[in-house]
């Protein structure tokens, strides 16, 4: 009796750690490596955060964060501002900003554009995993995902 109380236990235990497992959310390689950048188990140099809304037409922005801090900046039909590079707390804190959006996952559903329209793009990479996302470039405003992460790295960079 007591054997099959103890196998029944077991079992049991092994069931709900089993459910408590599989009801997480797995981790996507990016997100992976996003965390372990923060706890520096990524070096700098393999992590990249790109920004780009440039139109072939129209012009735009691209800004690119490095994982050392340095940011380049890329314009067409506008005037270049000069960015700051940041620092690691800087760089952490963006890091951080683009965990809490789940930022390599894409959320805007695929359509077809409009006259005119076009899209945000938002890049990362860690390594040798990468995530693309998009959002159409009217609807930043109102989705406040890509738009947070471009004006954080505004800010941050001093190119307001």
């Amino acid at each position: 009796m007591t054997k099959s109380l103890f196998t029944a236990t077991s079992l049991g235990i092994l069931i709900l750690g089993a459910t408590a497992w599989a009801s997480q959310p797995a981790q996507s390689p990016v997100e992976r490596g996003l965390r372990r950048f923060l706890t520096g188990k990524v070096a700098p140099t393999d992590v990249e955060i790109r920004y780009s809304d440039l139109h072939p037409l129209h012009g735009g922005l691209e800004l690119t964060v490095l994982g050392t801090g340095a940011v380049e900046v890329k314009v067409v039909r506008q005037q270049a501002p000069r960015p700051r590079n940041l620092t690691p707390a800087q760089v952490h804190e963006l890091v951080t900003l683009l965990i809490e959006l789940q930022a390599w996952s894409q959320r805007t559903p695929e359509r077809q554009a409009r006259p005119d329209e076009s899209r945000a793009r938002l890049m990362i990479r860690i390594g040798t995993e990468r995530s693309e996302i998009w959002e159409w470039y009217n609807d930043l405003s109102e989705n406040q995902r890509i738009v947070r992460v471009r004006d954080r790295i505004r800010r941050l960079s001093s190119i307001e």
